[in-house]
């Protein structure tokens, strides 16, 4: 969870260029070069699908759903989050 947070927060080169500079050993460096980057998988525009009005509250609801899913290690049902945020549950 740990590296997966790390690497959708900064680019994969930055990452690879601390562990190394860190003293990382070979596995680590081949393991951070094997993974995926995480990429949060909502835009704006599927909040406002989703009934949210355009404006700062839109941008809240946004960050604070993709700071969900890095606390849950970038793996978290988003769209079944925003769904039960949106029903007030």
């Amino acid at each position: 969870a740990t590296l997966r947070r790390t690497l959708a927060e900064w680019p994969k080169p930055v990452v690879l260029d601390r562990v190394w500079l860190a003293g990382g050993d070979r596995g680590l460096l081949d393991r951070i070069a094997a993974m995926p980057v995480p990429e949060f998988p909502l835009l704006g525009r599927d909040l406002r699908r989703a009934g949210v009005a355009p404006g700062p509250e839109l941008g809240r609801l946004l960050a604070d759903l993709r700071a969900w899913w890095l606390a849950g290690g970038c793996t978290g049902d988003v769209h079944a989050e925003l769904a039960r945020r949106r029903r007030g549950a």
